[in-house]
């Protein structure tokens, strides 16, 4: 096992804020903007669909938008992307 520790960006304080600001008005949005992050990794990296099995990403972007497991997918990343903010700063 190798004793491996990141170095992360030290953020100063107006970054930080400006970060914090950033994630309070993308909250409300958060399903939204998640499923146009996937559909932005879907179409400009198509090889990565097959990551996603179980999601047909070849439908429209409308109807990927009432897919369930297409819509909580995108939730599950923006909750996980939300939650890593509070560690990273």
């Amino acid at each position: 096992m190798s004793n491996t520790s990141l170095d992360w960006y030290d953020f100063t304080e107006d970054e930080r804020e400006l970060l914090v600001r950033s994630w309070a008005l993308i909250q409300p949005h958060k399903q939204d903007v998640g499923c146009d992050i996937y559909q932005m990794i879907f179409n400009q990296c198509p090889e990565t669909r097959y990551l996603f099995p179980k999601l047909d990403t070849t439908m429209s972007k409308k109807d990927l938008r009432k897919n369930n497991e297409f819509v909580f997918q995108a939730l599950r990343f923006m909750q996980v992307k939300l939650q890593t903010n509070s560690f990273v700063l």
